[in-house]
């Protein structure tokens, strides 16, 4: 039999920042029978050459053969078998049967990513279970997916993307408690991945089939997770089953990765607005002005930095508030000289063509 008869036609791509529920929503379809759940980021393009923008995973372009693409693959496996590190997706230490990753992998000859992709979860599915790969949906998220949609759905046209959105306020606290746990960081790195990850979202929306890429909202899942994955098994092509409501990760309980180091065994609301009571002021100021689009679009409640009392967070010291507000001004910025009516007309692009009807749908 032909691999690519063997192998889903609609895999499922999980898209959004980091941290941004990203992980809770990939193991959310790990325990469904249809379902493969990828129980790592793949990171496919990336270990193929491809160059990545992300910040997080940001690399350079390279030129692989096909065989040195398969060395990639079996280094980032064998990796993930020796890392642990639960706050960055790196659960799945001492689960994968190397020897069986890199026997399937090296098993066929394949001429193409296409093909490779295949093979590669193939290889996955028999290292992780030890029996062949049945053709269950594909399920993945890697944070810089977001930049591959395009590149994906060549290789799969009926590909399925669902893009999670966290408020980005709470995206933000999110994000630089996971950087740095005991010293408040250097804002930058998360800043321009969210802005990375924004721009990709407002360019997928406006290029790709609204039957392919859908978004919800992190905060929608929490407070609703049966009406949101029911939605969402409907749009995978999958049935619902109770199953959705509760997180696994190769089948087995997962008790989540937040970086408010609360362990759960089903989906919480319990800490969603906690980051109310950790931001900054700074962090809010900077929220409004990079991202007030995402705010406005995706109806978040703006908050002014007036209404919070917090300058310097536990253990920032002066001189990285100080750098954090200097390096402010060395970010990517809106232009906020344009006029209303330049404003008006960019604002434009962000409607899409319902092919259906004709009519404009607003993002």
């Amino acid at each position: 039999m032909n691999q690519r008869e063997t192998m889903s036609d609609q895999p499922v791509f999980v898209l959004g920042c980091s941290k941004s529920g990203t992980s809770l929503l990939r193991n959310l379809f790990d325990g469904h029978p249809a379902v493969f759940a990828a129980p790592l980021e793949s990171h496919f393009f990336q270990h193929t050459g491809s160059w990545v923008s992300y910040f997080f995973r940001r690399s350079n372009p390279r030129r692989l053969t096909i065989e040195q693409m398969k060395n990639e693959l079996v280094s980032w496996i064998d990796f993930s078998n020796r890392r642990v590190n639960l706050f960055a997706d790196g659960f799945t230490a001492g689960k994968w049967d190397l020897e069986k990753f890199k026997e399937t992998m090296f098993s066929k000859q394949v001429s193409g990513l296409r093909e490779l992709s295949d093979l590669y979860i193939e290889s996955m599915y028999v290292s992780l279970y030890d029996k062949p790969y049945p053709g269950l949906i594909f399920v993945e998220k890697s944070v810089e997916n977001v930049e591959f949609v395009q590149e994906w759905l060549k290789l799969y046209p009926n590909a399925k993307f669902v893009h999670i959105l966290r408020n980005p306020y709470s995206n933000l606290v999110a994000i630089r408690k996971f950087m740095h746990s005991v010293r408040v960081p250097f804002l930058n790195r998360a800043l321009v991945s969210m802005q990375q990850s924004y721009y990709f979202l407002y360019k997928n929306l406006t290029l790709i089939n609204p039957a392919q890429y859908k978004v919800i909202l992190y905060e929608d899942l929490l407070n609703d997770p049966n009406k949101i994955m029911t939605e969402l098994a409907n749009f995978a092509g999958i049935d619902f089953e109770d199953i959705l409501l509760t997180p696994t990760i190769s089948r087995e309980t997962w008790s989540g990765n937040s970086t408010n180091r609360t362990n759960f065994t089903g989906v919480s609301n319990q800490n969603i607005e906690k980051w109310k009571d950790e931001i900054t002021r700074y962090e809010i100021f900077v929220v409004n002005k990079l991202f007030d689009h995402v705010l406005t679009d995706f109806k978040f409640e703006k908050i002014s930095p007036d209404h919070v009392k917090k300058s310097l967070l536990p253990k920032e010291g002066l001189f990285n508030y100080a750098m954090n507000k200097i390096s402010y001004y060395y970010l990517p910025k809106p232009n906020d000289r344009m006029t209303d009516e330049q404003r008006k007309k960019s604002k434009e692009r962000f409607f899409v063509q319902d092919g259906m009807n004709g009519s404009d749908k607003k993002l």
